[in-house]
């Protein structure tokens, strides 16, 4: 073990955890990371990077950051999967190596080895990290703004925290977790201190508050606006819906082998408060905890795994930090290993998974759909499998994304967003069990009254087309 850790351990790491993003290197965007990534990023091509705003219809106020790193990648090298992935390698690496880096400083070598092998296999680590996306450059700047915070590296953690901002909006809550962390560790604090504090996060916000300016000058709104795709998302829920998300926010951190992980990591943050004994990596597990409650539980955005992706790292640390002392270490690591790789081949049943807002990109299921139902049924669309010369083609999220958008690939047959309030003006309706976004009884609806055309399954997935008995065909 030894032997092996003196061998640029930070960097192998990296390389190993960066290589999951190079082995999928024909997989393509899939969910909302069309819509955060892709579909920016050939804006910025497509206009010669002239406008960074983006249709009003399709902006969702995010800060372009990523998006700018990918359409510089295309530009120099070409708009394709393989060039995304290997764009996207050092961004993987570089979150593995700060991970690597925070472990090896509270863990020792058994430790150390537990924790990195839950982090090559957590499902969803997994998922975003071979799937592309803006996910790992959350991982990246976090972790690494919390690490040079920690080493009192300050020129690092400001450069790290104002690039975490220009990434995406769940930024700020990272951000806040990490100065309330830096608070918390380095107490007392002197006035001389508070204020160099102060002035070091003046200057992390101010290219956030600029882009942020620029914006509402250009467009006449900043951060959220009525056209957005995602409005409804960002509406206030009532004082009845916080229980239930509470439910679905504990069942995100327990789902896929996480159970035995958060047990672990419970205990140990228990034993380290009844002695008082908590080190910086409770405190920033205990501020993103709480600080990820106020930002998701108020809101009706579903709440998905990948947003709670930067704490359940922090939890692998700890519980690696308990289970060096358990007994039975082995089994119970085994047992995890084995549950988070079960995971990738287990789907909620169509019912279940309307009321909970199940997201697929959880784990590496939604591939059977990305790379092998959807090319599939576009080819029997392109083939002339439908009735109709024009005919109109519905289904639910995230089916109607442009093929252009999730494989950069040209598709002359595209379905659009289902009107699930009059299903009788469609000439076809695409459905799957991946789809949440078609309420379960519309979907039992046309499975009984309309005629199935071709159904291709893969793995636990499948996709259907259905006619329409009447063939509307609505031009």
């Amino acid at each position: 073990m030894s032997r092996f850790f003196k061998v640029n351990p930070a960097f192998l790491f990296a390389f190993l955890a960066g290589a999951t993003t190079l082995a999928g290197s024909q997989v393509p965007f899939f969910s909302d990371q069309s819509t955060l990534l892709s579909f920016p990023a050939l804006h910025l091509l497509e206009s010669n990077f002239r406008s960074f705003l983006l249709p009003e219809a399709l902006d969702t106020g995010h800060p372009p950051l990523s998006a700018l790193y990918l359409a510089v990648w295309w530009k120099l090298w070409g708009v394709s999967l393989t060039v995304t992935h290997l764009a996207l390698f050092p961004v993987v690496a570089g979150a593995a190596y700060y991970f690597f880096r925070i472990c090896r400083e509270f863990l020792d070598d058994k430790g150390l080895l537990i924790a990195l092998s839950l982090y090559l296999l957590q499902p969803t680590i997994l998922a975003h990290s071979v799937s592309p996306g803006t996910e790992p450059f959350l991982w990246l700047f976090a972790l690494g703004s919390w690490w040079y915070m920690y080493r009192q590296q300050w020129t690092g953690m400001t450069i790290m925290s104002a690039l975490l901002l220009l990434t995406n909006l769940r930024g700020l809550v990272l951000l806040g977790a990490i100065g309330l962390c830096e608070l918390a560790i380095y107490r007392p604090i002197s006035l001389a201190n508070l204020l160099r504090m102060s002035f070091r996060y003046m200057l992390v916000l101010l290219p956030f508050l600029l882009w942020n300016v620029y914006h509402w000058r250009a467009t006449g709104w900043a951060l959220s606006h009525d056209a957005s795709p995602w409005v409804e998302h960002r509406a206030l829920v009532g004082p009845d819906k916080l229980l239930l998300g509470g439910a679905v926010f504990g069942l995100r951190l327990l789902e896929f082998g996480m159970l035995p992980v958060w047990l672990m990591a419970i205990w140990n943050a228990a034993k380290a408060v009844k002695a008082r004994q908590l080190t910086p990596l409770h405190w920033w597990w205990i501020l993103l905890l709480g600080l990820l409650l106020l930002a998701l539980l108020p809101f009706a955005n579903p709440i998905t795994n990948r947003y709670l992706l930067l704490l359940q790292m922090v939890t692998l640390v700890l519980a690696a930090r308990e289970l060096v002392a358990v007994r039975f270490r082995n089994v119970i690591w085994a047992i995890t290993l084995t549950w988070m790789t079960a995971s990738h081949f287990f789907v909620y049943s169509d019912i279940w998974s309307k009321r909970i807002g199940y997201a697929h990109d959880a784990t590496l299921v939604h591939l059977f759909y990305s790379t092998q139902l959807r090319p599939d049924i576009h080819h029997q669309l392109n083939l002339g499998e439908t009735d109709a010369s024009r005919p109109v083609i519905w289904s639910g999220f995230p089916e109607y994304h442009s093929f252009f958008w999730t494989n950069l690939e040209t598709d002359q047959l595209q379905s659009t967003q289902i009107d699930t309030q009059h299903i009788e003006r469609a000439d076809y309706i695409l459905l799957s069990n991946i789809m949440n976004e078609i309420p379960y009884g519309t979907s039992e609806r046309i499975k009984n009254n309309w005629t199935p055309v071709y159904t291709s399954s893969s793995g636990p997935l499948w996709l259907h087309m259905y006619r329409n008995p009447a063939m509307v065909n609505n031009r």
